[in-house]
């Protein structure tokens, strides 16, 4: 959450985290509670993201600060506040980019989250898997596991036999009574 904010001259995160590339801060700008780095991060939108160049890690504030004439500055972008709501608008497609209701006496722009997550509430077994990935081998599930895209609580072991069935190219062949031991021992004719 970013709360808009025309008295700052720099956008502020008290995140490290939040900042895309960061370096020392250098810079001569003295906010009373210290900056440790300064970066640039983006908000996503559902047309283009807004780049907050600049950005100051400042770790003891509360809130997220975008300040409002770096961030038209940067994004070409407008905004537009009124006593119920603030929009971020594109300059030139006049598209909304953010909008947010006020609650009580600030904007709080909640950032969309694009890209949903998944959570997991507990770790399945390795037969769940193999059966969810339409019954994958051992060699795939432990390619998934060591780059941590699925957790199972157990060993696998890939010796199913429906699953050697189904995947096999032909029927197996039926044994036989008879055995060669010469080459041409056995004649096949009609």
């Amino acid at each position: 959450m970013w709360y808009p904010d025309s008295a700052v001259a720099s956008h502020m995160a008290p995140t490290e985290g939040n900042l895309l590339s960061k370096s020392a801060y250098t810079g001569t700008q003295k906010v009373q509670v210290g900056i440790k780095h300064v970066g640039y991060l983006q908000i996503p939108t559902v047309t283009k993201p807004l780049v907050l160049n600049n950005a100051l890690h400042v770790p003891s504030l509360k809130h997220n600060l975008l300040s409002v004439k770096q961030l038209c500055k940067d994004n070409n972008c407008v905004i537009v506040f009124d006593n119920l709501s603030v929009c971020v608008k594109d300059k030139t497609s006049s598209n909304v980019l953010l909008y947010a209701s006020s609650t009580g006496n600030v904007y709080p722009l909640h950032v969309p989250d694009l890209f949903p997550k998944a959570f997991v509430a507990l770790i399945d077994p390795a037969t769940t898997w193999h059966r969810r990935l339409g019954h994958c081998g051992v060699r795939t599930l432990s390619f998934l596991k060591t780059r941590n895209l699925v957790s199972f609580s157990n060993k696998f072991h890939d010796s199913y036999d429906s699953c050697w069935l189904t995947k096999s190219h032909r029927l197996p062949f039926q044994l036989v009574e008879h055995c060669c031991l010469r080459p041409l021992d056995l004649i096949h004719s009609y």
